[in-house]
């Protein structure tokens, strides 16, 4: 409650048009040991929940496609767990460094304090999306079963559950549609490395996967050949957005409504403007849109098309798809079959 009441604006030299930076209290308590499955989550960006928005969470206040589907009241309910992972985090790079072994002591003193009974009964891990290597999938397949090891080492006999990747496209129109978009190195559909490390997680990984939950074909990213869909949402300008190509501003008018935490695109031109919904007033064929992001200069007249991207990292062309945003998102966490928690120990 203290976070809560001291609640301030963000800090603006910490925010960026792609991840405004938000902080809060997060925590999900069970009491445990109570015959569910309790996985530990071992993931990077993708798994933990970068990309979605605060705003978009879930009623339990869920965010990213894994917690979300974690969280689902499904046939086999709820599942409890704890993420272990962060942005950035790749196999090489987890449990081998001191610094990379600080948060595994927290879990061993918890160990301890329970009396040696552990507060997980799976690993489920999630790695693999900053696992690619230039050196070849040989190097990329070492560092992805090593880390396994090392946990196997630190938790004997316990149960590792491998979770699939997404995809990995690129695009030059911003996701628009699926003939604008490509791969980027090791994303190639169907072989490219990353899905040759997807192929070998589910055939067991040399005995250290004891089951894989897939990802790609159930959420339909297959029958787009490892490209994104095209967006869920499109609609147009109602009032033409900015004045003269300088004055920056926060809000557009849209002929129909999106969703709060909607991620944003419009385009003018060789330009293209990116935002996040955090407010929307108004009435059918002119709802009034506040926006978050570094605040646009863009003159794009009344019938402009905005659209809802299901992914898009950054400004740069080709730009990568390596984060779902918020209602692609949603979409993996209700495609994936709720059976699959079977596979939890």
């Amino acid at each position: 409650m203290a976070l809560i009441g001291s609640d301030t604006a963000s800090t603006a030299s910490l925010d960026s048009m792609s991840f405004p930076a938000y902080y809060g209290p997060d925590f999900m308590v069970a009491k445990g040991w109570d015959g569910r499955p309790v996985p530990l989550i071992v993931c990077d960006s993708i798994g933990e929940r970068q990309a979605d928005s605060p705003l978009a969470a879930d009623a339990r206040r869920n965010m990213g496609w894994l917690r979300r589907w974690l969280d689902r009241a499904g046939p086999l309910g709820r599942t409890p767990h704890a993420v272990i992972g962060l942005p950035g985090a790749a196999s090489k790079r987890e449990l081998i460094a001191a610094n990379a072994s600080r948060r595994w002591d927290i879990i061993d003193q918890i160990v301890a304090m329970n009396g040696g009974r552990r507060p997980f009964t799976c690993i489920l891990n999630q790695m693999g999306r900053n696992d690619y290597d230039s050196g070849g999938y040989a190097v990329m397949r070492a560092n992805w079963k090593a880390l396994n090891d090392r946990i196997l080492v630190r938790h004997p006999g316990t149960p590792i559950v491998a979770v699939g990747q997404v995809i990995h496209p690129n695009s030059t129109d911003g996701f628009r549609t699926l003939a604008g978009q490509g791969y980027q190195l090791g994303g190639e559909w169907p072989n490219g490395l990353r899905y040759q490390l997807e192929a070998d997680k589910a055939a067991g990984m040399d005995g250290t996967v004891a089951a894989y939950i897939e990802v790609v074909r159930p959420a339909g990213l297959s029958d787009t050949q490892g490209r994104w869909p095209e967006p869920f949402f499109v609609t147009q300008l109602a009032q033409q957005a900015g004045t003269d190509g300088t004055a920056t501003y926060d809000m557009i008018t849209l002929v129909d409504a999106p969703e709060i935490g909607d991620t944003l695109q419009w385009t003018s031109g060789a330009t293209a403007d990116i935002a996040t919904v955090v407010a929307i007033s108004g009435q059918p064929g002119a709802w009034s849109c506040r926006l978050h992001y570094a605040g646009s200069r863009t003159v794009a007249p009344a019938g402009t098309e905005v659209f809802a991207p299901n992914a898009n990292d950054g400004v740069n062309s080709p730009r990568t798809g390596t984060h779902p945003r918020p209602r692609m998102i949603r979409h993996i966490a209700a495609s994936v079959p709720q059976q699959d928690k079977a596979k939890l120990r």
